[in-house]
């Protein structure tokens, strides 16, 4: 049994991801911004990133390969499994890795309204219901959520196994770049304490890059599938405000930042331009909450007048 399993949930269409850019710069063509690319970012980009990739799960792997602690499997979960697991059968001597589809949701059937037509498939990807079938067949006793644009600094997971060995969970730093006609380098994080580690709260845990016990998710029942999920957004701060309210009770654990554990977020198209909005989630959290449901997730679908 491995020590931890890595969920990556993915519900992109390739043309979605900006891997093109990435490779571009690792060749060393022309892009506007290309300065900024410096220093452990390069290092990792040049390290994870290949100009022979066509998929944007590979830097991933890649820098999952490269991680100094070994005891984990890595778990994709993807709406389009039969047209990428191909590239994860390179990965298959390299890294334990099962690559699955979703268990099936009502979103994935829902027609888009009226005059609306959907450039992904499906058109409500339900990425709640991909990070639960994650947790349905992880092995692990810790689970580190990612999504799949992500390269990770190679003690990452050493970190996040070391905390969790003191009882702690870790949210991974995330740097975050985006390509709207230059490269912009957003810290989530700019500093930490002298100590390289400083605690940090579930509630601002969002849903990827960050880990969580498979007991205590289990214990709270996954992310949301109540809510819209097939919008993007909303989810991740429910499942934060649950796990942080299971801490409350005595059960839970906390949270900390560590200067070691960073993930390096490649771009990707906005979501919200071909899906739903947050705000239809933001709108339905006021109704969930109103379920004194503080801790447990899933525990009974919206009626249609709390949907209108």
């Amino acid at each position: 049994m491995p020590g931890m399993t890595v969920i990556i949930s993915t519900c992109r269409e390739e043309r979605e991801s900006l891997l093109p850019v990435w490779k571009r710069v690792v060749r060393g063509e022309p892009v506007k911004g290309r300065a900024i690319v410096r220093g452990r970012f390069r290092w990792l980009l040049e390290e994870c990133v290949s100009p022979d990739m066509e998929s944007f799960l590979e830097p991933t792997l890649r820098s999952l390969e490269l991680q100094s602690f070994r005891d984990f499997e890595v778990v994709i979960v993807d709406w389009h499994a039969e047209k990428r697991r191909h590239i994860t059968e390179r990965y298959k001597g390299k890294l334990r890795i099962r690559h699955v589809r979703d268990k099936p949701s009502p979103w994935h059937s829902i027609k888009p309204p009226e005059g609306w037509e959907p450039e992904v498939e499906p058109a409500f990807p339900a990425p709640c219901n991909a990070r639960n079938t994650g947790v349905v067949v992880a092995e692990g006793e810790l689970l580190l959520f990612l999504d799949d644009n992500m390269i990770l600094e190679p003690d990452t997971l050493k970190a996040c196994w070391e905390w969790h060995q003191k009882g702690y969970g870790v949210k991974v730093i995330r740097h975050r770049w985006d390509y709207e006609g230059r490269l912009v380098l957003r810290p989530e994080f700019r500093r930490l304490w002298d100590r390289g580690w400083q605690p940090y709260s579930y509630r601002g845990a969002w849903s990827h890059g960050f880990t969580v016990t498979l007991e205590n998710m289990l214990k709270v029942n996954g992310f949301e599938e109540v809510l819209c999920d097939g919008c993007v957004g909303g989810e991740d701060i429910d499942l934060g405000a649950r796990l942080h309210n299971l801490l409350e009770r005595g059960r839970g654990y906390r949270m900390v930042l560590d200067g070691r554990a960073v993930a390096w977020e490649l771009g990707h198209v906005h979501v919200h331009r071909w899906r739903p909005p947050v705000r239809l989630n933001i709108a339905l959290l006021d109704i969930v909450r109103d379920w004194e449901r503080d801790i447990v997730g899933n525990t009974r679908k919206p009626t249609r007048e709390e949907l209108e």
